[in-house]
């Protein structure tokens, strides 16, 4: 689902997922929010997917917030990413109280 998505950005910390589109043109933002959450409705198509296929529930909540974020370069071959900032953190906290199974979001 992440590869195909478009998004710029994905990384697992953890038991949570990452995902950021990063177009920095101000007039890109509804652009990045419609990618990526098109990319959080097939990844939660895919969880419900595995969920019939393996006779089991995973417990699983999605959070989407749209907001600046700092992107910085992390080694050198390949260099990697690391990204915070307060749509992260805010989208973390969402996915925290969202119900199992949904999307929770602000923007």
């Amino acid at each position: 689902v992440i590869e195909t998505s478009g998004v710029d950005y994905a990384a697992l910390l953890g038991d949570q997922i990452v995902l950021a589109a990063l177009a920095a043109e101000k007039d890109a933002a509804a652009q990045n929010a419609l990618c990526v959450a098109t990319a959080m409705l097939e990844l939660r198509d895919c969880l419900v997917g595995l969920e019939q296929k393996w006779g089991t529930t995973i417990d699983f909540r999605l959070a989407l917030d749209v907001g600046m974020v700092v992107n910085s370069t992390v080694g050198a071959d390949p260099p990697g990413r690391n990204l915070w900032g307060a749509a992260v953190g805010i989208a973390r906290v969402l996915a925290d109280t969202a119900a199992m199974r949904t999307i929770d979001g602000l923007g």
